[in-house]
Formats: C-alpha cells, sequence, structure tokens
C-alpha cells in the first residue's frame, strides 16, 4: 500500500495522502495508523499550530485553506461541513415567521460553507486528484443546486450507508445501542464507493438521534475512518498499476529515474497455470497484440462510469490479464487474454462442455476394452 501511495504522489506531485476539512484529525489519524501519509486537519475547534482558526465562514480562512490545498495537492480530500442547518428539526421550527426566518438565514451562511466544499472538489478533480463530501442522507443539502451540479458531474458518484454498520453507537433510555444515521457520500473514486455503500443488516435496535444525541453522534467511528482509509489505498493500488504501465509501456514521467525502483514489481509477470515468471518484454508484446485484436473487432466502445451505472444501475464488469506461455523455457510463446467477470445467473446444460478428469478417461478406455475382449470371447466359443 506504501508503494501504491507513492507512486501516485509522484506521479500527481502530491506531498499527503489524504486531508481533511471541517473536521479534527480522524480520517487523518487513521490514515497514519495504516502507513498513509496524513495531511492537515482544518476545523474550528482544531487551532493551528501559530493560533490560527479555521472559520471558513471568513473568505480570508477559506482563501489560506485553498492555498494549501494548491501547494500540498492531498491525493485525497475529506469534506464534511457542518450540516445542523439543514437538518430535518430544523423544519419544525419553520412553523412560525420568526423561525423560519432564523432557518433561512442559517442556511445562507451555510450555503457559502457547501460552495467552498464544492470549489474545492473540483480542484481536486482538476488536479486528477480525489475527494468525499459527507452529509446525513436526509438533509436538505442535497438539494442546494452547488451540490446538486457537483452530483451530475461525469464520474461522481453518491454512495448512501448506515454508520450503525461502522459502530456508531448512542444512548437512550434502554441503554448503549446502535445509531443508524443514514448518510450519503459523494466521491470520484470507484474504490470509496465500493468500500463505504454498506446498509444496515438488521438485527438490532436503533437509538433515535432526538433530544441532543445528534451532536453527540457527529463524530466518525473508528470503522468508519478504516474503511474510507482502505477505500482510499486500494483505489491508489488501481491508480499505480495503471501509471506504471504507462511509465513501462510509453514512457510520459517525466521524473522516471526517481520512480523506476518503485515501478520494478510491476515490470513482473507470471504464468497463469505454471506459476513460472515471464519475460515482461514478451508479456507487453502479446498484451499490445491482443488489444489490438480486441480494438478491431469492436469487442469494447469506453464510457464513462458514471454512465454505466446510470443506465445498468451497477458497476462496471472488471477485467483481468490471463499471461501463459504455451512454449516451453527454451522457445517461449507467450499468449495473452483480456477476460471480463462471468455471473452464473442461470443453468445451461446445454452450454456445459467440461473436459472430464484423466482418471475418468482412463476409466472408459480401460472398460471399453474390457468389454470387446468378452466380447470376442463369446464369439470363440
Amino acid at each position: 500500500a506504501k508503494r501504491d501511495m507513492a507512486v501516485v504522489r509522484a506521479k500527481l506531485g502530491c506531498k499527503h495522502d489524504v486531508s481533511e476539512f471541517y473536521s479534527p484529525p480522524r480520517v487523518v489519524k487513521m490514515a497514519r495508523k495504516l502507513g498513509m501519509k496524513g495531511g492537515v486537519s482544518l476545523d474550528l475547534t482544531v487551532p493551528a499550530s501559530d493560533g490560527f482558526i479555521w472559520d471558513f465562514s471568513r473568505k480570508h480562512c477559506r482563501d489560506k485553506a485553498m492555498e494549501i490545498v494548491n501547494e500540498e495537492k492531498p491525493l485525497f480530500l475529506m469534506l464534511s461541513p457542518e450540516c445542523t442547518p439543514y437538518s430535518n428539526i430544523q423544519n419544525l421550527n419553520m412553523r412560525t415567521p420568526e423561525g423560519k426566518a432564523k432557518v433561512e438565514a442559517a442556511r445562507r451562511r451555510g450555503d457559502v460553507h457547501l460552495l467552498f466544499c464544492v470549489t474545492l472538489a473540483r480542484r481536486q478533480m482538476e488536479g486528477g486528484r480525489y475527494f468525499v463530501y459527507e452529509h446525513p442522507k436526509s438533509a436538505a443539502s442535497w438539494a442546494n443546486p452547488n451540490i446538486e451540479k457537483l452530483a451530475a458531474t461525469e464520474g461522481v458518484m453518491r454512495t448512501e450507508l448506515d454508520q450503525c454498520e461502522f459502530g456508531l453507537t448512542s444512548k437512550d433510555e434502554l441503554g448503549q445501542a446502535p445509531a443508524k444515521k443514514p448518510t450519503s457520500l459523494l466521491t470520484n473514486s470507484v474504490e470509496v464507493d465500493r468500500s463505504m455503500g454498506v446498509k444496515c443488516r438488521g438485527g438490532h435496535r436503533h437509538v433515535h438521534l432526538m433530544a441532543g444525541r445528534a451532536r453527540a453522534a457527529a463524530h466518525y467511528p473508528v470503522k468508519f475512518c478504516k474503511a474510507l482509509c482502505k477505500g482510499m489505498r486500494r483505489q491508489a493500488k488501481v491508480d499505480a498499476s495503471d501509471m506504471v504501465s504507462m511509465l513501462i509501456t510509453q514512457g510520459g514521467w517525466d521524473d522516471v529515474d526517481e520512480v523506476t525502483h518503485i515501478a520494478e514489481p510491476w515490470r513482473k509477470y507470471w504464468d497463469d497455470i505454471s506459476g513460472k515468471e515471464l519475460k515482461p518484454e514478451l508479456v507487453r508484446a502479446a498484451r499490445e497484440e491482443e488489444l489490438k485484436v480486441v480494438d478491431e473487432m469492436g469487442v469494447w466502445e469506453l464510457r464513462p462510469i458514471a454512465e454505466c451505472i446510470e443506465v445498468t444501475g451497477k458497476k462496471p464488469v472488471k477485467v483481468r490479464w490471463v499471461d501463459v506461455n504455451k512454449g516451453d523455457d527454451e522457445t517461449p510463446n507467450v499468449r495473452c487474454r483480456i477476460v471480463a467477470k462471468d455471473f452464473n445467473v442461470d443453468k445451461r446444460p446445454d452450454l456445459f462442455a467440461a473436459t472430464p478428469p484423466l482418471e475418468y478417461l482412463r476409466y472408459l478406455v480401460s472398460r471399453c476394452a474390457s468389454s470387446q475382449l468378452g466380447t470376442r470371447k463369446t464369439k470363440l466359443m
């Protein structure tokens, strides 16, 4: 995981793997425990070392934070602005003119933070980096025009989860119990999306986050932070593999000498059947030949992942390389095939064509030979 992160940081010029805004050190703290390079945690409750207060309602604080993003270029940026102005409880205050005016004023102030988060998210995407924006699923902020535009951006996914599955608990008159707290995330990381979309599986009661319990449950559970970081590491692994493949096959990396030692593991390939190591140049040539045939036959058409999810309601089917040496060690004949994952959705005996075991074949030959011998004996008699 460290090597993967190092590859991606070197390519994108990132100083850190993850930073977080509107939060004390939670995700960053977990990232450091997992061996990642944690960046800054900018929050109103956590003054900087020089005493600077990160009040993002002030423009000079937002400008200073943007400078940090531009300079440090965190690979992942966690964004979790305050959700209180957008909570369902605020709807109760809308019954009176005075209460409605207060709620609308609070939401106007909150909209400043939402716009700032959207600006940060787009800056991350412009740099080829990632963001994760978090708010309660029921929050009125999801109807904010800027958030809606971000959610509709190509490559951005909305993930829904229940935090009880990540260990969030609270306490009521019946005692300590899980708190469901349905939550939504926006992210442009496929692997974070896959890691976090866990819904409540039942089997327990829930504490309702009312009567002041919502603020106490505003922190991220440890399992939540850990799942986020694992998703980030998996995304880095995918990106690192792609980047190093590009480095090896096409060049395109300015500081090759600096990252050559990092790229070495991806220069090795193994036979899928025998497990023997294959010569990298033969594998690369065979893969290029396979891709050329695939393109000529029109097997696929490149489309955005977001479009796949929108049209099919599912994530893209995974593919992998199968590398096999059909020759021997002295005269290798490396063949590579790119294959897609298959799903057994129906039983089709007419399509069944499994090869019988060698032992069964021997049994059939022996049985046939014995039967013929017996027939001959019968005729002779």
